[in-house]
């Protein structure tokens, strides 16, 4: 191979090895939790409406009592479907806590749990109401127990024992982010299968006294503060007609279909083929097929030009003054009148036996 050749060869192989993809249309969404709870180590107290979240270990005489949060967020309810989770990010503020930085980590959740009418400001709680999580039950009765079959399973919180996340907590008016490729996976589950979303718990330092922290819930009275989750996610091209999903940021109002979409023209269907957003506009439904407009338009089938009018469809007149064809050899049937359909039905009948040799039957040779 002389080397002219080899150039152009290696250059070809290259073009094809470079070339790019067409990437997946990427967009971001945030979401707050749709609840919050603090569950607490020492007694049946929640905190499902206070404005703070509680966790790590206090000091003094509750020294060896732990507090843990619970936080789920609704993703199925605005992630489109079929969507690919890129990453999520979880960011709380610190409101207040014992002094110095601690590592936090993020659990899923493997079991329901509510929120109810508990309201504190302060890192022992209140008495649940009911339908409130505690430290032993999922959903409280209210009085100290559980509603029936809705103990934890293991008290403190059901969940993976591995964290999906781990961060450092630090002091009061900072904030903390979790991000991890693990967290993504958590989010796919709940977007893929919804029933599945139990949340996370937020477990701080527990083998070390004074280590709590209370971070900002989702009911703080400045938004700025409350938890958000940001989940960037691409969406493919479904129906791979060149156009992204409009739920991702793209053109294509239907994904599914791939004959509807900006480059379809539109037709008059009562379908919207253009994503204009208009559906069977004018002009789609003033010309089609039959004549100088569509079926069912001015003109056509059963309108001024078409079959049974001055003009055929397929020929160049059939049943008006000439002979003509629709699309093979048709006889005309003089006059203006509209005939009837067995008419036209025997006539074709007697053409096609005849083989379009003429429209006289031959003579027998036979004498009759």
């Amino acid at each position: 191979m002389d080397f002219q050749r080899a150039r152009a060869l290696l250059a070809f192989s290259t073009l094809i090895l470079v070339a790019p993809h067409r990437a997946l249309a990427q967009a971001t969404i945030a979401f707050e939790p749709d609840r919050d709870n603090t569950i607490y180590e020492e007694s049946e107290n929640s905190n499902g409406a206070g404005p703070i979240v509680t966790i790590g270990r206090t000091s003094g005489s509750m020294s060896t009592l732990s507090r843990r949060g619970l936080l789920r967020f609704d993703v199925a309810a605005d992630l489109p479907k079929g969507a690919t989770v890129q990453s999520a990010t979880l960011t709380m503020g610190v409101s207040k806590g014992n002094p110095g930085a601690r590592d936090a980590g993020l659990h899923l959740l493997t079991e329901d749990w509510g929120e109810a009418m508990a309201f504190a400001t302060g890192g022992q709680g209140v008495p649940a109401t009911a339908g409130d999580a505690t430290w032993t039950c999922r959903f409280s009765d209210g009085a100290a127990g559980c509603m029936a079959g809705n103990a934890w399973s293991v008290a403190g919180g059901s969940f993976m024992a591995t964290a999906s996340a781990t961060a450092t907590v630090g002091d009061a008016g900072a904030g903390v982010s979790w991000s991890s490729a693990q967290m993504a996976a958590d989010v796919q589950g709940w977007s893929d299968l919804p029933e599945s979303n139990s949340g996370w718990i937020v477990i701080g330092v527990e083998d070390v006294t004074s280590t709590a922290k209370q971070l900002h819930s989702r009911e703080a009275e400045d938004p700025a503060n409350r938890p958000e989750l940001v989940i960037e996610y691409t969406c493919p091209d479904f129906d791979e007609d060149g156009h992204d999903n409009i739920v991702c940021g793209g053109t294509d109002c239907n994904d599914e279909d791939g004959a509807i979409n900006p480059d379809t023209m539109e037709v008059c269907d009562e379908i919207d083929n253009d994503c204009d957003p208009a559906t069977d506009d004018m002009d789609a439904c003033n010309t089609g097929a039959g004549g100088t407009a569509g079926i069912g338009g001015m003109a056509g089938m059963g309108g001024e030009a078409g079959v049974g009018g001055t003009a055929g469809m397929g020929g160049a007149m059939v049943d008006g003054p000439n002979l003509g064809g629709g699309g093979g050899c048709a006889v005309g049937h003089r006059g203006n009148g509209s005939p009837s359909w067995a008419f036209v039905l025997a006539v074709a009948v007697v053409l096609a036996s005849r083989r379009c040799r003429g429209l006289r039957p031959r003579r027998s040779l036979r004498s009759p």
